[in-house]
């Protein structure tokens, strides 16, 4: 087609599954070679086969040589088209039916079938059908149109009031901002927006306030009130500024653990981890609490015929190992379950069980000492006690019970019917509580608890 030729659609050239007009310009160029042109193809879609074949059905296809008389064809072929989709044959036809009509024209009134003019300018239209073919970009601009209650300007189109003066709901799509916002005014909105990958995502905000957010905003996070997301965390944290150092504290929830920490002073933090803890606190730790108290009290009350049944709360465990002491407030009892005969309890923990008949000797960490065996157990005082110092023997059940003194003579029992020293205490056959203090030199026991017993060297 010549050297410099250019090939233009004035249409759309994508299929619509019915009838459409397509108009095509080619200027050829004015030197080099010239040969067969204007073909047209089909592109897209699943290749035809013999099963499922292409079948395209052309009404019509002509082509029009612009260099004398410019578009008139084009504009005529047009005017036909217009004429076909109100009901007439061709243009001529729908000019001569106007022509049979009636146009009244009274002051600023006119009501008339048909006006074919070369240019039409208009505050305010009310069009049934509007064709057109070429639509510039100084043929609507900003402010020109008005749809259901849509304003729509360069790059933006908004229902209500725009964005800032009152209600409403606005699209902008412009270099500087892509968005949908709904809104009250500019204080309480949501937006959804896609600015650059650096900046996009949806979020709420009221009363100026910004309360929730997704996506990648820039410099902002991902949060929804007080919490944060990561890929791989969810957040409520604030940093705390003691001294010089920076500390974390708030809620963090993982894929594996829930962590609580709370910053107090200097370097200790009180924190709760709940899950897979942090591997200092060990690697079968599922609960680790540092640097704070565990409050368990209240009543556990359930349901019992038309009234309710409350107990104390309980917890349980396996095993309690204890690196501190244990405080017992006034009234409180270490119970032992009255339905295993083999119970046996010492406080703080001891390294082995206790069996009948055998001899045990406590050490100085070893206060209290629980047991509801029928045959008889021979205990021995720790040696060299400080002033004070007190063990606790708790009968569960009518048991016969030794205990005997230190090793040095200052560590022998004093017996409080006859203030006596003696190497040994035997109880038989009795369900007591025996309080043992030392108060130097001797062993001082309980005067209710042993005097009718039997002491010996």
């Amino acid at each position: 087609m010549g050297t410099g030729y250019t090939d233009t659609w004035l249409t759309s050239n994508a299929g619509t599954g019915k009838y459409e007009t397509y108009v095509r310009k080619v200027v050829c160029g004015t030197t080099g070679n010239f040969s067969v042109g204007g073909i047209v193809y089909i592109n897209g879609g699943p290749a035809p086969t013999e099963s499922a074949p292409l079948e395209w059905y052309i009404a019509y296809m002509t082509a029009f040589d612009m260099t004398a008389d410019g578009y008139g064809d084009i504009e005529y072929n047009a005017k036909d088209d217009l004429a076909q989709q109100l009901g007439y044959s061709n243009f001529d036809k729908m000019v001569e039916n106007a022509s049979k009509g009636e146009t009244i024209i009274k002051g600023a009134y006119i009501n008339t079938k048909l006006i074919d003019v070369e240019t039409l300018v208009a505050d305010t239209a009310l069009v049934d059908k509007l064709t057109t073919r070429i639509l510039t970009t100084d043929s609507i601009t900003a402010n020109m149109i008005s749809v259901g209650g849509f304003e729509f300007q360069n790059g933006q189109i908004y229902g209500g009031s725009d964005f800032g003066v009152g209600p409403g709901v606005k699209i902008t799509s412009k270099d500087t901002e892509r968005s949908f916002k709904a809104y009250k005014d500019a204080n309480n909105y949501i937006s959804m927006f896609y600015n650059s990958a650096n900046d996009w995502g949806l979020k709420g905000v009221v009363g100026g306030s910004t309360v929730f957010q997704l996506g990648n905003p820039a410099g902002e996070g991902t949060f929804v009130g007080p919490f944060n997301f990561t890929k791989t965390q969810l957040v409520s944290s604030s940093d705390v500024t003691i001294g010089s150092s920076n500390y974390k504290q708030g809620f963090t929830l993982e894929n594996n653990k829930i962590s609580f920490n709370r910053a107090v002073s200097s370097i200790y933090q009180r924190r709760a981890e709940m899950g897979v803890a942090n591997t200092a606190y060990g690697s079968d730790t599922l609960l680790a609490v540092e640097g704070g108290d565990i409050w368990h009290q209240g009543t556990v009350t359930t349901p019992s015929g038309s009234g309710y049944t409350s107990r104390s709360c309980r917890f349980y465990a396996s095993d309690i190992m204890m690196r501190g002491s244990m405080m017992m407030y006034n009234g409180s009892n270490i119970v032992l379950e009255s339905s295993d005969a083999n119970a046996f309890v010492r406080v703080p923990c001891v390294s082995k069980y206790c069996k009948p008949a055998t001899d045990i000797r406590l050490d100085l960490d070893q206060t209290v000492i629980s047991f509801t065996y029928t045959l008889k157990i021979n205990v021995q005082l720790p040696k060299n006690p400080k002033f004070g110092h007190t063990v606790i023997f708790l009968a569960g059940r009518k048991a016969d019970l030794g205990i005997i003194g230190g090793d040095t003579s200052n560590e022998k029992i004093l017996n409080p019917g006859n203030n006596t020293i003696y190497n040994w205490c035997n109880i038989s056959n009795r369900n007591i509580v025996i309080r043992c203090v030392f108060m130097d030199p001797w062993w001082h026991l309980s005067y209710d608890d042993v005097v009718n017993s039997g002491f010996g060297n």
